[in-house]
């Protein structure tokens, strides 16, 4: 498995459209297989997809840290505290 030295973790849409990105995204498919995008099916996508409920954050367990991910909406057991690393047996695990 790779590491990475850095995550950066956008759950404030400071960095990245999410919004935008997903439209651009269902329009291409749709567009791909011949079915004309609305607005009616984004709005379906979007509850389907529902992404906000499957989001968790893995954070190092220092006060900071889980104040910040606090901070941008991660809490309860969508917030994760542990310090690493881990196996990726372990992250299906925590899931």
């Amino acid at each position: 498995m790779k590491r990475y030295p850095i995550y950066l973790l956008d759950a404030d849409e400071t960095l990245f459209d999410f919004r935008r990105a997903e439209r651009e995204a269902l329009r291409r498919v749709l567009e791909r297989r011949g079915v004309p995008f609305t607005e009616e099916l984004l709005l379906r996508y979007r509850e389907i997809n529902d992404w906000q409920k499957r989001c968790y954050a893995r954070v190092l367990s220092t006060e900071e840290a889980v104040r910040e991910a606090s901070r941008l909406g991660f809490r309860g057991r969508h917030l994760i505290a542990m310090q690493g690393p881990f196996s990726a047996e372990m992250n299906l695990a925590l899931l």
